[in-house]
Formats: C-alpha cells, structure tokens, sequence
C-alpha cells in the first residue's frame, strides 16, 4: 500500500504518462497517459498493453515487453477514438511487494514539430544507406574482378567476392584467410614481387609512411 501510495504521488506529479505493467497488462496508470490514449483511468487497469498500440506497431511492443527491452524506442499508439499518437516510451523495471513490474514513462511527440521531421528524415536516410549496401553489394560480390577489402589495423581480409573465392577453389564458402601468401597464388609469377610490394606499401600506410603508387 506505501509503494502504491508512492506511485500515485509520483504519477501524477509528472507531465509524461506513466504506467506500471505486468507482463504486457496494465496495473496501474496515471490521467496523464489515460488523457493522452483518450480514456478514464479506471477503463485501462488490467487491459493489455497492445490494445492501445496501432497495429503497425505491436509486433515491435510485443517484442520489447517479452524481451525485457530497456533502451528508448518509438512507436505509435492507438487512442480510444481510433485516431493515432507517436510516443516515446522509456522503460526502467522496478520491485514492488516482491514482484518485478515494468515502469513505462510515456511521451506524446506528435506536438514537437522540431524533432520528429528530423527522426522522420533520420530513418528515411538510414534506409536509403541500407538499399545502397545491398545495391553496392550484390554489384561487387558477382563482378568478374577480384574484389578483397583488407583491414590494415588487423592485417586481414574483411571480404572477398565470389570470383575470389571461385577463384581459389571455394565456391560459395568462406575460403581460406587471405595474406599475402593465400593470394600470391592467384598472381602470374611475374608480378608476384609486385603483390609484396603492394602490401609492403600498405603495411607502411598503416603505420603513417607515405605510400607510392
């Protein structure tokens, strides 16, 4: 009763939506988040979580709640008139009478006219540079040419493309790591001191030496 007591205190001292759950069901809210879904306090209690998220969005809930996700995310809530809010949910666990509950501040971002544009944009230019990938990608892993990307810091090769591989008798494997002794096999005889001088430019770049064309 002192901890519910306490909770109540704090709630409703706030500005955000609070909501105290176990295992994706309400125990308990503060007005704020009941006004902000549209609803009393008292219709909530004891209704799962989910029922107030779009459906757009309840796979990624449903997946924080069962994970036990702490980090910050966004996603779109779903009022009680069927109209749609994004919030900003921050999550923290907390122990009350022995049992582990969830502790949820909600915020409503549908008013920060600043910053949702730009985590608009934000997630918009993150998947643009991921078609990129994929497109830069699917052109290098199947060009004719030997394509190796090497680490310089590692001394190793971080990728090589399927002619490489091909190449080297591991077709649609990992192969084995490439150095300059795995790839001096796939050099004609005759410019294979130009392959360690290659690397030897390299390993001088590496280390802050000027490297030579």
């Amino acid at each position: 009763q002192e901890s519910e007591h306490r909770f109540r205190m704090l709630a409703d001292a706030t500005f955000e939506g609070i909501a105290l759950t176990d295992h994706g069901v309400f125990l308990d809210l503060n007005d704020q988040l009941a006004a902000m879904l549209g609803y009393a306090r008292e219709e909530l209690v004891g209704t799962p979580v989910l029922e107030v998220v779009d459906p757009s969005s309840r796979t990624e809930v449903s997946r924080a709640l069962t994970s036990g996700r702490l980090e910050p995310y966004e996603h779109l809530a779903l009022r009680k008139d069927g109209s749609i809010v994004p919030v900003e949910i921050r999550v923290r666990m907390t122990n009350v009478g022995g049992r582990k509950l969830r502790l949820t501040a909600v915020r409503d971002i549908s008013t920060d006219r600043c910053l949702l544009p730009v985590r608009q944009f934000e997630r918009k230019l993150q998947a643009a540079w991921q078609e990129q990938e994929r497109f830069v990608f699917a052109v290098t892993h199947n060009s004719p040419d030997y394509i190796v990307v090497y680490d310089l810091e590692e001394s190793r090769a971080v990728y090589r493309n399927k002619e490489v591989l091909r190449s080297l008798g591991h077709p649609g494997e990992a192969g084995p790591e490439l150095n300059l002794e795995t790839l001096r096999p796939l050099v004609h005889p005759d410019d294979r001191s130009k392959l360690a001088d290659h690397f030897a430019r390299m390993l001088r770049a590496r280390d802050g030496g000027v490297v030579g064309c």
